[in-house]
């Protein structure tokens, strides 16, 4: 029986991509830090017809507005 994780890690995919592709360094790091639950979620906005984005690359990716705008969705998903 599997006990209940201690520790959470979330990876937050680069633009473009997608959760799935971290899946390999949460198997790798598990094997390391057994108590540790990892996730890996999509970013909740898509990117050019493939993969995802945290917020719009439009010259303004720093400004708070954007940073608490994906604040919100990352929380709904």
């Amino acid at each position: 029986m599997k006990r209940p994780a201690k520790h959470l890690v979330i990876f937050l995919h680069g633009l473009g991509r997608s959760g799935a592709g971290l899946a390999s360094i949460a198997e790798t790091w598990g094997t390391l830090m057994p108590e540790t639950a990892f996730a890996s979620p999509d970013a909740p906005f898509p990117y050019l017809g493939s993969g995802h984005q945290w917020f719009g690359v439009d010259g303004r990716e720093m400004m708070p507005d954007s940073i608490i705008s994906v604040r919100a969705a990352f929380d709904r998903s």
